[in-house]
């Protein structure tokens, strides 16, 4: 029995990623914008415009951080590893 994982072509790969990486860009795009013209009405209309639109740009950047130490996170809590072996 092969353990071996079958070759995936390199075109595959790269369209998977630009698919991926639109996506996440349309997403930041979207609550970025939302975060300046909704968030600061919406959950911070105490605040103040100044201080509520920081504070919703406060929630962005917590979202920016968070994904990539939760991908690290998961990866960790996956495979017991930060790197998986091949």
């Amino acid at each position: 029995m092969s353990s071996q994982t079958p070759a995936v072509p390199m075109r595959k790969v790269a369209v998977a990623s630009c698919v991926g990486t639109t996506i996440e860009y349309y997403d930041f795009f979207i609550y970025g914008t939302a975060a300046a013209l909704v968030f600061p009405k919406v959950f911070f209309p105490a605040l103040g415009a100044t201080a509520g639109t920081v504070a919703a740009f406060a929630t962005f950047a917590v979202a920016f951080v968070a994904r990539p130490v939760g991908a690290i996170l998961s990866d960790t809590s996956a495979t017991g590893s930060a790197a998986s072996a091949p």
